[in-house]
């Protein structure tokens, strides 16, 4: 009987070393205070990866380099992150050539709270706020996309896209 315990323990140990761990998923918290927080979100964006929850400190986060004809802010093949904020992030580029947010062959992603755009529009834009194309089962809760003196949203081969509370400005 004492050497059957011992095999029935001696499998659970084998089980547990050999059977490959799932991955946990991990929280990106980005502080407004960090030292360079825009490369933060930009490292979480480009990193997460499915499962994650990316969470970005409420404030205002400009990007000053010049993107001219780019997005500062990419997810390309990403399946089920949830991106979003407490009170309200502000992921803005100086340039008005510049995508603030570009979404490709992307997948089951939540934002919540999150305002894309251009930073200074008084001379007007000549780019989109967001871009997305290939992607499906998008979800935009409380977010606001400014500044755009032409397209605001432009999207090619989207499926499943919804927006709740959710404004188009500038």
């Amino acid at each position: 009987m004492v050497t059957f315990a011992y095999r029935i323990i001696a499998c659970a140990i084998l089980t547990l070393i050999f059977t490959p761990s799932l991955a946990q998923a991990k929280v990106w918290t980005i502080s407004h205070s960090a030292e360079d927080p825009v490369a933060d979100i930009q490292d979480a964006f480009l990193n997460a990866q499915s499962g994650d929850e990316i969470f970005i400190e409420g404030g205002v986060y400009i990007v000053e380099e010049e993107f001219k004809n780019g997005s500062p802010f990419v997810l390309v093949d990403k399946d089920t992150l949830t991106i979003h904020s407490d009170t309200g992030a502000y992921l803005l580029v100086a340039s008005s050539y510049a995508t603030p947010l570009t979404i490709h062959r992307t997948r089951n992603i939540s934002f919540s709270n999150i305002h894309f755009g251009h930073a200074y529009v008084s001379h007007g834009c000549s780019s989109d706020v967001v871009r997305i194309d290939n992607s499906s089962e998008l979800r935009f809760n409380g977010c606001i996309f400014h500044g755009s003196g032409q397209i605001g949203l432009r999207m090619s081969g989207v499926m499943y896209i919804d927006f709740f509370n959710c404004g188009i400005c500038g």
